[in-house]
């Protein structure tokens, strides 16, 4: 009765790990992904003029681009040179940089820089050469006017399609926001961490003579890998219907966020896989080494 009583507590205390160890896993991952850096490399690694080209659902930002390729084209401002601003690093650095004050306002309550159509322009109009530089294409004084022409005439639009934080917190319920900003807290972090350890103790206190212990840690981590891998599979999907969003931008960047989301899950889910591989590895060689010492001792 006493065996049966340990048994039935160390399974109820892996079942314990094998929830914990998902939830702290999903939490900072969720940590990793919504820092301010990492929103801003997930931007600057986004190539827009390409994704937007790709994209079916961007019809907004496509008739902008167009509209901005058409212009070019009329002023003989090479094609070349407009996807080159749109994707150098001084540019996404800007375009980043709006995109992670309203995620982090989102999250945080933080009030975040607010950057205008001016700052924009002034953007371009200070990097002209550095652009040309880079693009390898050299404009001519008249087209380098054009072109900042251009940039003053779209950059009001091009701001106004960017999200705010006010159109973010649209499309997220007033119970998803307090729900996102608890996982952002490290209160639960450190709620997991110690329901892991301590769970672990116990189940080392209470299948120690036994030498089972080995085998209730290992089980939670194998399950909990399959499970990761498997909500990684779904990440893209479980986002779209969370953040379903009608922002080009937003839209671009949930399905950025999917990718790294998915990326990070399966990372963990494969290190847990290999651990549980391992310790099912040291569990098994030891039996088999008790095994042969107790057929030694009885003969």
């Amino acid at each position: 009765m006493k065996n049966i009583l340990k048994d039935l507590c160390a399974t109820f205390l892996s079942i314990i790990l094998f929830m914990c160890i998902i939830f702290l896993s999903s939490i900072l991952i969720f940590h990793n992904i919504t820092t301010k850096e990492n929103i801003k490399q997930i931007i600057k690694n986004t190539y827009f003029h390409t994704e937007i080209k790709n994209q079916t659902e961007t019809k907004q930002t496509n008739g902008l681009f167009h509209d901005i390729y058409i212009t070019a084209e009329k002023y003989h401002i090479p094609e070349q040179f407009i996807d080159k601003v749109l994707n150098d690093k001084t540019t996404k650095d800007f375009l980043s940089t709006i995109a992670a004050n309203v995620i982090e306002e989102t999250l945080t309550g933080k009030d975040g820089k607010i950057l205008t159509a001016n700052d924009l322009n002034q953007l371009l109009e200070n990097n002209i050469d550095h652009f040309q530089e880079v693009s390898h294409i050299q404009l001519s004084q008249e087209q380098e006017q054009n072109f900042l022409n251009l940039a003053k005439e779209h950059s009001t639009t091009i701001i106004e399609i960017l999200p705010t934080t006010e159109e973010l917190q649209s499309y997220l319920s007033p119970s998803m926001i307090d729900s996102i900003q608890l996982l952002n807290s490290n209160s639960l972090i450190y709620i997991f961490i110690g329901i892991i350890i301590i769970s672990s103790i116990l189940i080392l206190l209470l299948k120690w003579k036994e030498k089972t212990w080995l085998l209730y840690l290992a089980t939670p981590l194998f399950f909990s890998s399959i499970v990761l891998v498997m909500l990684a599979c779904a990440s893209p999907t479980i986002l779209s219907i969370l953040l379903q969003s009608s922002n080009d931008l937003l839209y671009l960047f949930v399905d950025q966020l999917a990718l790294h989301l998915k990326e990070d899950l399966t990372t963990i889910g494969v290190i847990l896989f290999i651990c549980s591989i391992f310790i099912y590895i040291i569990y098994f060689i030891n039996k088999k080494l008790i095994l042969k010492k107790s057929l030694s001792s009885k003969q």
